[in-house]
C-alpha cells in the first residue's frame, strides 16, 4: 500500500468517526443515510484489500522491507543524536542537513532513502567523538553502515 493510499484510508476512517459522532444530525436525511451506507461498504472493501496486500507480501519482499526498516531505525536514532548535538552546539547547518522524518527515511525513491541514511552515517562518523553523550558509539555507526549495505531495492 502506498503512502497516498494509506493517507486516503486514514482520511476515510476519520470521516467515518466524525459521521458516527454526528449521527443524530444527519440521520433524518434519507439520501445521506443511503450514501453513508455505501461509504461504509466501500471502506470495508478497501480495508479488506489492504489486509490482502499485507498477507501476500512474503519472501523476498518481506526481507527487503525488514532491511529497510532496520536501516531507517538505526539512521533515525543516529539522526536524533546528531540533531541533539547540533542544537546543543548551535550548529543549525548540521541540524538542517539531516532534518528528515522517519517517513522520509522509508518512503520515496530507493536511492533517495539509502542516500539519506548514508548522509546521516557520514555526519555521524564526523562527529562520533561528540556523540558519546547521546549514547552513540562506534558500534552504532558500524551497525548503520552494515544496514545500509544490506538494504537492496
Amino acid at each position: 500500500m502506498t503512502s497516498t493510499q494509506k493517507a486516503k484510508t486514514n482520511m476515510y476512517l476519520g470521516l467515518l468517526l466524525f459521521l458516527n459522532g454526528t449521527l443524530n444530525i444527519w440521520q433524518v436525511l434519507a439520501a445521506f443515510v443511503t450514501a453513508f451506507d455505501e461509504f461504509k461498504l466501500k471502506l470495508q472493501e478497501l480495508q479488506g484489500q489492504q489486509a490482502r496486500q499485507e498477507e501476500i507480501t512474503k519472501g523476498y519482499a518481506v526481507q527487503k522491507r525488514n532491511a529497510l526498516m532496520k536501516m531507517a531505525d538505526l539512521a533515525y536514532k543516529m539522526k536524533g543524536a546528531l540533531q541533539a548535538f547540533a542544537a546543543a552546539t548551535g550548529n543549525d547547518i548540521l541540524f538542517g542537513k539531516i532534518n528528515w522524518s522517519f517517513t522520509d527515511l522509508i518512503e520515496g525513491a530507493s536511492t533517495v532513502k539509502k542516500n539519506r541514511s548514508q548522509v546521516i552515517l557520514n555526519f555521524g562518523k564526523e562527529e562520533v567523538g561528540n556523540l558519546a553523550a547521546y549514547s552513540v558509539t562506534e558500534a552504532d555507526l558500524e551497525a548503520l553502515e552494515e544496514a545500509i549495505e544490506n538494504t537492496t531495492f
